[in-house]
């Protein structure tokens, strides 16, 4: 059995996570030559055609019919802050990341262009997105407008006061698409939108609660 270059440095990919040499083992399999030829998405098939796709409005069209919806990640946690200082620290979270830059801001749309170093699958990859703040302090949607990775990079942050009025429950989803089908890619782009999903809301808990302690005489 042969494995080109581009397999095995997927494989290679693996080779420290949590999948093992079972899972590589299938990999493997799934790379010969006759499971290629097999298979109606290959790898090198699918990357041989994202310039055009991302660039011909009928290929949008084609690529939309075959392709699969990437998982979705929802998570979320209670801050002990005000509704209104928890939006504050989702907005300052677009200035305070180093890998992260606010390009525009017109008071609802935020543009923001952000690299991710080391994602699984991919490597690094940046992307533009857009933050709309769909309803002030209850809801911010963002969508991809561009990326050299990314086919999609999409969620939500939705805001919801506590009883007291001082605390805000916060729920954010992602859904990433990375552009490549590898086996096992939705598990992978699951564990790896997990990890963001959990540190964003980490940092914009640790915010607002400093904002709330500050605000508080």
């Amino acid at each position: 059995m042969q494995v080109g270059l581009g397999e095995a440095l997927i494989m290679s990919r693996f080779a420290g996570s949590r999948f093992g040499a079972v899972h590589l083992l299938l990999l493997a399999a799934l790379f010969s030559p006759c499971a290629l030829a097999g298979g109606a998405d290959t790898n090198g098939a699918y990357n041989d055609d994202r310039k055009a796709q991302a660039s011909s409005p009928a290929s949008h069209h084609h690529h939309a019919k075959h392709k699969t919806h990437p998982p979705e990640v929802t998570h979320s946690i209670m801050i002990n802050a005000k509704p209104q200082l928890v939006w504050a620290a989702i907005q300052h979270q677009r200035e305070s990341d180093n890998h992260r830059k606010l390009i525009s801001y017109d008071g609802k749309n935020a543009t923001l262009k952000e690299v991710f170093a080391a994602l699984p699958i991919v490597g690094e990859a940046s992307c533009t997105y857009v933050e709309n703040e769909t309803s002030q302090f209850e809801r911010i949607d963002y969508a991809l407008v561009q990326s050299d990775r990314f086919h999609v990079f999409e969620g939500a942050w939705v805001i919801t006061p506590g009883k007291d009025q001082n605390s805000t429950n916060v729920e954010l989803t992602n859904a990433i698409d990375p552009g490549i089908r590898v086996p096992f890619w939705q598990d992978v782009t699951k564990m790896a939108a997990s990890k963001l999903v959990k540190r964003r809301l980490d940092a914009v808990c640790a915010y607002a609660e400093q904002l709330q302690k500050t605000a508080t005489p």
